[in-house]
């Protein structure tokens, strides 16, 4: 049995560090593996004048 991810929630196996491989990429890019990141196509200028 292979070990799963530790990040609370997810259930992949652990590649790396003990992270999936998604949360491993984010790991690495934010230094954080929970990092919220804004869907794409989203107007981040929305609601502004």
């Amino acid at each position: 049995m292979s070990a799963t991810c530790q990040v609370d929630d997810c259930a992949r196996a652990a590649r790396s560090r003990g992270y999936c491989d998604t949360h491993y990429r984010r790991f690495k890019k934010h230094g954080d593996p929970t990092v919220v990141l804004r869907p794409w196509g989203t107007d981040h200028l929305q609601g502004s004048s």
